[in-house]
């Protein structure tokens, strides 16, 4: 918990510490480029008064876009990286109990069924686990209730910057600062983006890895060796075949998911994992048949 702790400490610091950088670099270039403009123009002849008030005003927009962009995208990145380290910590603990599975069918496979206070601990020890990432699953979704509307307003206001930015720099003729001024903004939105959606495509594979991980403990009880009752193979086997259809995620409003993995992948899975499942439902056939018997 100490390592997670500061692990996600560093990297909040560091993302901060990063978007102040760009932010300041962005004002700082944005108020020499409209310096030079009002120089060109001799807007200052004018009145100096309200030059002066009007490059305040235009700056202060400057910042408060900055501040609304760039860092409630990094707190959207904070969160889901939140939750990855607390996933990465889930598997590794699961990672454990599944390893002890396996020493168990080892060391007591003749006796095994003498063992059922030991086989009731490790069925507790499994429902712990189950509603562990049961509520971790509800943190993940509440999260993502609240902040879809917010990440979905994000990508597409990058999405059209983007667009904007790149024609500005390709098309058009521009001052050298104003273009070093789009290569920081642009290169801030991509970083913006990326780090959304590969944040969010890794939490997604994390539920996926879990959920893989809960059917390889699962399947270690066979006929011969049982280690899980009936009722909780397949209770427990059902509700993962449902959620590996559809893992739980950060999505945008229109419920989709913002990731990078291929969906060719993805359909080779399905088929996998449909598979395995009618290998344990013929299973559970077979012990009902036996205890019929």
């Amino acid at each position: 918990m100490i390592k997670i702790k500061k692990k996600f400490n560093l990297l909040r610091d560091r993302i901060f510490s990063m978007i102040r950088i760009e932010s300041y670099l962005i004002c700082a270039l944005f108020l020499l480029g409209k310096i030079i403009i009002m120089i060109q123009q001799s807007s200052w002849k004018i009145s100096i008064f309200w030059s002066i008030i009007w490059l305040f005003i235009i700056q202060l927009w400057t910042n408060n876009a900055n501040s609304a962009l760039y860092h409630v995208g990094s707190i959207v990145f904070i969160i889901q990286y939140y939750y990855n380290l607390r996933q990465k910590s889930f598997i590794r603990g699961l990672q454990r109990f599944y390893q002890y599975l396996l020493r168990y069918q080892i060391t007591t496979m003749t006796n095994i069924q003498k063992n059922q206070r030991h086989l009731l601990l490790i069925g507790q020890i499994f429902d712990q686990y189950n509603r562990s990432f049961a509520n971790l699953q509800q943190e993940i979704d509440k999260h993502n209730h609240q902040l879809k509307r917010f990440v979905s307003v994000i990508f597409t206001s990058i999405t059209v910057t983007i667009t904007f930015l790149v024609y500005l720099i390709t098309m058009t003729e521009q001052n050298i600062i104003f273009i070093c001024l789009y290569l920081v903004v642009l290169h801030s939105h991509y970083m913006i983006l990326i780090l959304l959606i590969i944040a969010s495509d890794i939490i997604k594979d994390n539920n996926e890895k879990i959920l893989r991980l809960k059917r390889k403990c699962l399947s270690l009880s066979t006929l011969d060796k049982k280690i899980f009752l009936n009722r909780q193979i397949f209770k427990y086997e059902s509700i993962t075949s449902t959620l590996l259809n559809r893992p739980s995620g950060f999505q945008l409003t229109n419920e989709i998911f913002h990731k990078n993995n291929q969906q060719q992948q993805s359909s080779t899975s399905d088929v996998t994992d449909l598979n395995r499942f009618e290998i344990l439902v013929h299973r559970y056939n077979i012990l009902f048949f036996h205890q019929e018997r």
